[in-house]
């Protein structure tokens, strides 16, 4: 199953997929699905699937929100975010795995697990997870490589064949990518770079820095300066940059000079 969108479809276990047998999905967007108080809202796996660049956003279920797995699930340069869960316990907001069967297994690579709404990113209740590689889950949960903020923009048409979820500056997808496993272009067909591509199934192409205010400023020790520093951040590209971040560091040398670093949240571009 190839550069399909899965959109607002109701079922009790997957509301977008349920498989029991052989599942290949990539290039794939499931938003908005819900499997109510059942499991599962975008992908409920019982059988083998292959998920690839592909993006979950805003699936609602028990369990699961984004996918529930049962089974041998591999995820690979996907992007799982917003999505909803319902159970008490707050387990598996984006990734949920239970071992009904005895074989259930995970494995994940380049991955995005964030945002989830009423649970945690991802729980692995039993079973195994198989591969762990370059993967960053927000909130820490299922043994990520990274997590904290991800600093991604809303669901929308960045290019492509279906919508995606992009990477805004400072976001620390990008360039975190584990080379020997990323897939050759992202979920939109952008070429990833041959070194340290991105994490997620979106691929950012970059970002300009210009000066703004502030530049060649000077002021006697303990008084700040006359006007704010400033810089604009736009993009080649038209991939949003509002909600992004920069990190300003100071000089690290020089008469009274002490080592400052701050970030700045972009507004108006």
């Amino acid at each position: 199953m190839q550069n399909s969108a899965f959109i607002s479809n109701t079922g009790a276990f997957g509301a977008g997929i349920a498989n029991s047998g052989t599942l290949m999905v990539t290039g794939a967007t499931f938003n908005s699905n819900s499997s109510g108080n059942f499991e599962g809202g975008g992908i409920s796996n019982s059988g083998t699937a292959v998920v690839e660049n592909s993006t979950f956003y805003a699936n609602v279920a028990y369990v699961g929100g984004g996918i529930r797995n049962s089974r041998v699930l591999t995820i690979t340069n996907s992007s799982i975010d917003a999505n909803v869960v319902s159970n008490p316990n707050g387990s598996g907001g984006g990734v949920y795995q239970s071992d009904y069967s005895g074989t259930a297994t995970i494995s994940y690579r380049n991955t995005i697990i964030a945002g989830s709404i009423g649970g945690n990113d991802c729980t692995v209740e039993s079973g195994a997870i198989v591969e762990n590689t370059n993967n960053l889950v927000a909130d820490g949960t299922c043994s990520a490589a990274f997590s904290g903020d991800a600093l991604l923009g809303d669901l929308g048409d960045y290019g492509g064949d279906t919508q995606t979820v992009p990477l805004l500056p400072g976001s620390p997808a990008i360039d975190a990518g584990d080379g020997a496993t990323c897939l050759a272009t992202d979920q939109r067909g952008v070429e990833r770079p041959e070194g340290r591509c991105d994490i997620g199934a979106f691929e950012s192409r970059g970002f300009t820095l210009a000066k703004g205010t502030g530049d060649g400023q000077s002021t006697p020790w303990g008084m700040a300066f006359a006007a704010p520093i400033t810089v604009s951040v736009s993009s080649a590209y038209t991939e949003p940059v509002d909600g992004g971040q920069v990190t300003y560091a100071g000089p690290v040398s020089g008469a009274g000079t002490a080592p400052i670093t701050g970030t700045a949240t972009i507004t108006g571009g």
